[in-house]
């Protein structure tokens, strides 16, 4: 069985304990798992450093040229397939999961990451989207959003990300973080034009995000818990992790 994995989709993480529960169910039927890393941004020594950290007990291969993901046509992780030569009930099962990290299409646009990219993803994403926060994976640098860059653009597309539920007919946010139309347009054509970097010297300056509590220190925390509690006397912080 060939299951394509990715060390930074969320979907796949969360799917690789039942591949492994599936393995250990099967070895006995001399059934071969195989976890194939098809990414164009994660190398072999970052598919085996994720594998390890992970527990996965059967081999880790490397799709180099995603020409194996290509000949099957495989467009997102996780996609499992079983190659035995026999008929059965379901065929095929539309994948729901992170697009293929193919890497940068040398393209022309006039729109770069360091003029127009990198302010909407420092405005809207980096607060999540950083080392020791709670999204998946970072969106701080160039190569971070090039190695994203089809996913940003369906998801925001889609207007999945960012997480904003709050209904614009009842008030507006000083904190919202949905973002506009021009917004979105502007990271579908950076992705379609190729994802250039564009000059650096264009860069926004770095956010110096807080460390620790990023709303304050709490007056009161309670471990021990189901989850940990927070209480500030005058309310001015939240919930921390």
């Amino acid at each position: 069985m060939l299951a394509f994995v990715g060390a930074d989709c969320p979907v796949s993480n969360l799917y690789l304990p039942r591949l492994i529960e599936l393995e250990k169910k099967y070895r006995a039927q001399q059934v071969q798992f195989l976890a194939i890393y098809p990414n164009e941004g994660e190398d072999l020594e970052q598919a085996a450093a994720h594998a390890r950290d992970r527990d996965v007990p059967f081999p880790v291969l490397k799709d180099v040229g995603q020409r194996l993901a290509d000949a099957l046509g495989v467009t997102r992780v996780p996609t499992v397939m079983v190659l035995a030569g026999k008929k059965v009930s379901v065929a095929e099962t539309e994948a729901d999961g992170c697009l293929l990290d193919r890497g940068r299409q040398a393209t022309k646009s006039d729109v770069t990451y360091s003029k127009h990219v990198a302010p909407i993803l420092q405005r809207h994403c980096q607060a999540c989207h950083r080392p020791e926060q709670a999204a998946p994976f970072s969106l701080l640098t160039y190569d971070d959003a090039v190695r994203h860059g089809r996913m940003i653009r369906e998801v925001t597309a889609q207007r999945r990300m960012p997480p904003w539920h709050a209904d614009p007919r009842h008030g507006k946010f000083s904190n919202e973080r949905r973002l506009t139309a021009d917004e979105i347009d502007t990271l579908t054509a950076w992705v379609d034009g190729g994802m250039p970097r564009g000059d650096d010297r264009d860069l926004p300056k770095p956010i110096d995000f807080p460390k620790g509590w990023s709303l304050g220190t709490p007056d009161l925390v309670l471990s021990g818990l189901s989850q940990a509690a927070t209480f500030c006397a005058d309310s001015s912080c939240g919930i921390g992790s």
